[in-house]
């Protein structure tokens, strides 16, 4: 079975930033301190992004199954800095995947256990990373930027398993090697772009695992469950 599909994303945004650090009172007649007058930032991206899979059962117990896709993250502008008139630009464009995945689903002893494993391959460009910029000796900004390419290679394995009538069991592992791939950026404000593609990505751990399972025992007219 083959399936394709596609979708065409169009975005409009418009942000109004300030430097809210000052403090005045309106009310009393004070002006806008020069400081606090907002800047208008307005941006507009277009994307079309298609997706294909493709599903062969090779029996009535197994499936293998293949699919590519590309994506589409907005880009946009970083609201949560302080200092607007830093001279530092809030905006930040899109980022973009192409995804490959290949799995197999089965069933097996009956029905009693299942088994399904996956193989993806992740390629990013313009990813979006937060940055810290030095503003001076008492003041640090964050801002996002669009700063390397990064490749993520992983395996999940999911396994369910109905031991007896009463008890059943989860299990599932995921190892993921994910890498920067030319992670070109000023992390330190100086002004000076560097080689960052030997940091480790963050929010990635190289391995998960989690085994969950619930037992039923009647109780009367009703049923009892514990779960861990």
């Amino acid at each position: 079975t083959l399936t394709v599909g596609g979708r065409y994303t169009k975005e409009d945004k418009d942000f109004v930033g300030g430097n809210g650090g000052v403090f005045y009172k309106p009310s009393e007649g004070d002006p806008i301190p020069a400081m606090f007058e907002p800047r208008a930032y307005s941006a507009e991206w277009t994307e079309f992004t298609p997706s294909a899979s493709l599903r062969w059962n090779l029996n009535d117990n197994m499936m293998v199954w293949a699919s590519y896709a590309e994506g589409f993250k907005s880009g946009g502008f970083f609201g949560r800095q302080a200092d607007f008139d830093s001279g530092i630009d809030p905006s930040f464009d899109p980022e973009y995947v192409k995804n490959y995945e290949l799995g197999l689903k089965s069933t097996l002893m009956n029905g009693k256990l299942t088994f399904n494993p996956t193989i993806f391959f992740s390629d990013y460009e313009d990813k979006q990373e937060s940055i810290l910029i030095p503003i001076n000796l008492g003041n640090v900004a964050t801002a996002v930027r669009n700063a390397s390419t990064q490749e993520i290679f992983g395996v999940e394995l999911e396994m369910s398993y109905q031991v007896t009538e009463a008890w059943f069991l989860r299990a599932n592992y995921g190892y993921i090697d994910a890498e920067y791939d030319n992670y070109s950026a000023d992390l330190t404000g100086d002004g000076i772009i560097t080689d960052n593609s030997d940091l480790t990505p963050r929010n990635t751990p190289k391995n998960t695992f989690g085994v969950s399972t619930t037992y039923n025992a009647s109780l009367g007219a009703g049923v009892l469950q514990a779960a861990l």
